[in-house]
């Protein structure tokens, strides 16, 4: 409508009388305009009335049923509804604009509203006040001070009520007339000041209570304001005062009165009935102000209590009003409630005859329809007679009609069951047949109820909201039926099913000779609808040889990527980018590992569907084994003897691998593991740390195959030759290498517990992390010194495996640490300087020390300097009990748990 409006004027000057035709034909024209822009209908949605009965252009337009096509009806009798009450609007504009130029005379009528004041007691005050006061308010604008000393003054003066325009007036003068006067208090000033104050010291001592109400009329008096600015603007708008305000400054005396007159025959009605009313809520509007001086608060709880007093006289007359009415209220709400009860009554009567009207559907179509016609003429009888009695009260619910066509329904259900059980037996078993006949026939029934429901919707266009809702509560009916109706029918395919797998059985023994592929999948077909029973302990105890061969093919073709990456790191670090390759290799390890985990639990699955394809995998996997155990030692090697030696081992194995298949059934059952154990110990006393940290790295994967370890007896006698071989300076650097691996394998065998060697690599792990960070420039450094403690390492692996393991631990820590006293060494030239600065940013490095100097008693002058930095690490030790809440999630091992205290705080650091 706002597009709309300033066209509407236009036509409503030309056409009065015929401005319902002439509106309505303009709108209708437009809104094809509108929507030619803007491609939406005309948003007038707000009310919608029913269809119009009248159409004045569905005769009179060129094409009527295609313009009227493509629009709702209801938004055209909209805009022809609202174009007659904008009619009405702006005939009562045209006798109002009629009287506003009778108004512009108004300066003859002033000269007798002057005579009519001078009779209401206020003349004579205003006379002196002016004159007196508006010399001395030029001066005291300009003064902080002396203007709250003013308004003292003015606190007897509203008693009057005449003091309430003088002030409006100070406060227009702030802003207009500043121009003016500043040329006369320029004069003034010095004469003037000394006067002033004596006497209004005199007055502050008597009346202090009334410079409360002072405050509180001054708000009311801006409300006024805004309704003199109205009124000036009287030549275009009635409301608008602001234009008499500038004509004050002229003629003072005379425009006040003026506007006194207004206020009064406002006052008169309001101050008879608002007068005792105001003067106690003044006092607590008194509080309100208190409050924010903060120091007249004692006064503040004198007045609280005589005002108490007085409301409780006014409460105890306002209860009596109100007991009257109560029992009036209370009269109304039985008689609504009675009523309610009823209309209640009345719903559940509709539940129970849907229920039969939706069964009627199914017999219609049916042979036996003259039976259903003999009942429903004597139920026509008693319908019609409700009919009338509810038309008569009202006409516009069509909710009443839809229960004179249920009660038709009834009968028919009857007739409906009796064939569907005939058909029924024939196709069915008898036993199904008694369980479901009373139960589900009824359900069936209900499910075509919104046939018949369409149909009756076509004719009641304007209720379509009200059946939908009722629509969701028979969805939600039916959903519980539909569930028993299939299973009837899934009752019915089985039996067409068992059908054709005998034919397919049939087929089978025929062609068994020629098709030996139609017989494996038929197995598949059973296996999986037999899951469900008793099948699971026959697979069991035939198939416990055959998944652990099957969980050995399927890790190690994901090994084999890893070591053909291995190839390609070593070659990069002849570079010395060391620390960017460990971070590689670590990442890829942990991925690779959980992936093992959750394929577990998927392989026992597939087991059951392959039983036959079993030994054609064997032959590839036992190819795979051996090529993974020779890449290992090839890792020591120099890399261009690798790839000559892998080509010429795969066929050997190939031959070797098809005699000890038979090999492995039979000696499953021994479990040789404790003797696997014992030959490595003595292989670990020959050969360097190297190559051991590369066997642990296929534990892991013998823990789940318990047959390939007989296989690595016969590897490990090929280690020995190749081992005197390498030069020594060349492992020493593999050996770094090797443990960063062993610690990423600890992290997700925690959860298993099996072995302890495992425990050894995520330990390993730890410090890793720590030297990507921390430690990029003195890898050369570093080096050196873990040599030396390698050589202590293999004296205590001949005396206990298992206790002692957890001690290398300890001691690989120690030597990355020496590398951080190496950065240390070079700031302690610059501490004097600077301690106040690095304390505070490597607290964290000064926990690690710690550690250190438990172990090297080789450099005694290093370990003088620490002692003094233990005091300084007492003091963090705080902020670790704080810490420990999230090592509880790693404490696993219940032997470690006080070396790994000192690990986990290393992680936090580097976060």
């Amino acid at each position: 409508m706002q597009v709309q409006c300033p066209l509407i004027t236009s036509l409503v000057t030309l056409a009065t009388n015929q401005a319902e035709y002439v509106f309505f034909f303009f709108f209708f024209l437009l809104s094809f305009y509108w929507e030619k822009q803007n491609n939406t209908i005309l948003p007038f949605t707000d009310t919608i009335y029913p269809p119009p009965p009248f159409f004045l252009f569905s005769p009179s337009m060129n094409n009527p049923p295609t313009l009227l096509a493509h629009h709702d009806q209801h938004t055209y009798y909209w805009l022809f509804m609202q174009c007659k009450q904008y009619i009405k609007k702006k005939k009562k504009k045209k006798k109002k604009k009629k009287k506003k130029k009778k108004k512009k005379k108004k300066k003859k009528k002033k000269k007798k509203k002057k005579k009519k004041k001078k009779k209401k007691k206020k003349k004579k005050k205003k006379k002196k006040k002016k004159k007196k006061k508006k010399k001395k308010k030029k001066k005291k604008k300009k003064k902080k001070k002396k203007k709250k000393k003013k308004k003292k003054k003015k606190k007897k003066k509203k008693k009057k009520k005449k003091k309430k325009k003088k002030k409006k007036k100070k406060k227009k003068k702030k802003k207009k007339k500043k121009k003016k006067k500043k040329k006369k208090k320029k004069k003034k000033k010095k004469k003037k000041k000394k006067k002033k104050k004596k006497k209004k010291k005199k007055k502050k001592k008597k009346k202090k209570k009334k410079k409360k109400k002072k405050k509180k009329k001054k708000k009311k008096k801006k409300k006024k304001k805004k309704k003199k600015k109205k009124k000036k603007k009287k030549k275009k708008k009635k409301k608008k005062k602001k234009k008499k305000k500038k004509k004050k400054k002229k003629k003072k005396k005379k425009k006040k009165k003026k506007k006194k007159k207004k206020k009064k025959k406002k006052k008169k009605k309001k101050k008879k009935k608002k007068k005792k009313k105001k003067k106690k809520k003044k006092k607590k509007k008194k509080k309100k102000k208190k409050k924010k001086k903060k120091k007249k608060k004692k006064k503040k709880k004198k007045k609280k209590k005589k005002k108490k007093k007085k409301k409780k006289k006014k409460k105890k007359k306002k209860k009596k009003k109100k007991k009257k009415k109560k029992k009036k209220k209370k009269k109304k709400k039985k008689k609504k409630k009675k009523k309610k009860k009823k209309k209640k009554k009345k719903k559940k009567k509709k539940k129970k005859k849907k229920k039969k009207k939706k069964k009627k559907k199914k017999k219609k179509k049916k042979k036996k329809k003259k039976k259903k016609k003999k009942k429903k003429k004597k139920k026509k009888k008693k319908k019609k007679k409700k009919k009338k009695k509810k038309k008569k009260k009202k006409k516009k619910k069509k909710k009443k009609k839809k229960k004179k066509k249920k009660k038709k329904k009834k009968k028919k259900k009857k007739k409906k069951k009796k064939k569907k059980k005939k058909k029924k037996k024939k196709k069915k078993k008898k036993k199904k047949k008694k369980k479901k006949k009373k139960k589900k026939k009824k359900k069936k029934k209900k499910k075509k109820k919104k046939k018949k429901k369409k149909k009756k919707k076509k004719k009641k266009k304007k209720k379509k909201k009200k059946k939908k809702k009722k629509k969701k509560k028979k969805k939600k009916k039916k959903k519980k039926k539909k569930k028993k109706k299939k299973k009837k029918k899934k009752k019915k395919k089985k039996k067409k099913k068992k059908k054709k797998k005998k034919k397919k059985k049939k087929k089978k023994k025929k062609k068994k000779k020629k098709k030996k592929k139609k017989k494996k999948k038929k197995k598949k077909k059973k296996k999986k609808k037999k899951k469900k029973k008793k099948k699971k302990k026959k697979k069991k105890k035939k198939k416990k040889k055959k998944k652990k061969k099957k969980k050995k093919k399927k890790k190690k073709k994901k090994k084999k990527k890893k070591k053909k990456k291995k190839k390609k790191k070593k070659k990069k670090k002849k570079k010395k980018k060391k620390k960017k390759k460990k971070k590689k290799k670590k990442k890829k390890k942990k991925k690779k590992k959980k992936k093992k985990k959750k394929k577990k639990k998927k392989k026992k699955k597939k087991k059951k569907k392959k039983k036959k394809k079993k030994k054609k995998k064997k032959k590839k996997k036992k190819k795979k084994k051996k090529k993974k155990k020779k890449k290992k030692k090839k890792k020591k090697k120099k890399k261009k003897k690798k790839k000559k030696k892998k080509k010429k081992k795969k066929k050997k194995k190939k031959k070797k691998k098809k005699k000890k298949k038979k090999k492995k059934k039979k000696k499953k059952k021994k479990k040789k593991k404790k003797k696997k154990k014992k030959k490595k110990k003595k292989k670990k006393k020959k050969k360097k740390k190297k190559k051991k940290k590369k066997k642990k790295k296929k534990k892991k994967k013998k823990k789940k195959k318990k047959k390939k370890k007989k296989k690595k007896k016969k590897k490990k006698k090929k280690k020995k030759k190749k081992k005197k071989k390498k030069k020594k300076k060349k492992k020493k650097k593999k050996k770094k290498k090797k443990k960063k691996k062993k610690k990423k394998k600890k992290k997700k065998k925690k959860k298993k517990k099996k072995k302890k060697k495992k425990k050894k690599k995520k330990k390993k792990k730890k410090k890793k992390k720590k030297k990507k960070k921390k430690k990029k420039k003195k890898k050369k450094k570093k080096k050196k010194k873990k040599k030396k403690k390698k050589k202590k390492k293999k004296k205590k692996k001949k005396k206990k495996k298992k206790k002692k393991k957890k001690k290398k631990k300890k001691k690989k820590k120690k030597k990355k640490k020496k590398k951080k006293k190496k950065k240390k060494k070079k700031k302690k030239k610059k501490k004097k300087k600077k301690k106040k600065k690095k304390k505070k940013k490597k607290k964290k490095k000064k926990k690690k020390k710690k550690k250190k100097k438990k172990k090297k008693k080789k450099k005694k002058k290093k370990k003088k300097k620490k002692k003094k930095k233990k005091k300084k690490k007492k003091k963090k030790k705080k902020k670790k009990k704080k810490k420990k809440k999230k090592k509880k999630k790693k404490k696993k091992k219940k032997k470690k748990k006080k070396k790994k205290k000192k690990k986990k705080k290393k992680k936090k650091k580097k976060k």
